[in-house]
């Protein structure tokens, strides 16, 4: 999970990079744009992974549950589930009639 975000974090660098060279805030004089071999701005994955969605809606749809984002959520209703029954086994012996 961790190593998913830091590599969208260097994608996203490397787009701001892009973008700052093609804006002229990046005036270095041997080479004023940076990865001058792509050929695009955003990275391949990026691309990839939309062009098999004809609308927004369904890429977002797919990726709210897949990878990182899938892991999360069940690590997430797998602690509620775990709370629940540590607090109704708490309640239990609470009320439990002392023998």
């Amino acid at each position: 999970m961790c190593n998913r975000f830091y590599e969208g974090m260097l994608e996203g660098i490397t787009v701001s990079a892009k973008l700052e060279g093609l804006m002229g805030l990046d005036a270095r004089p041997p080479n004023p744009t940076p990865f001058p071999e792509d050929t695009v701005i955003l990275p391949a994955r990026w691309i990839a992974n939309r062009s098999r969605h004809k609308k927004s809606e369904s890429f977002i749809a797919e990726a709210m549950n897949a990878g990182a984002n899938r892991v999360a959520r069940a690590t997430f209703w797998a602690l509620t589930a775990i709370n629940a029954i540590v607090v109704l086994y708490a309640l239990y012996r609470m009320f439990q009639p002392a023998v």
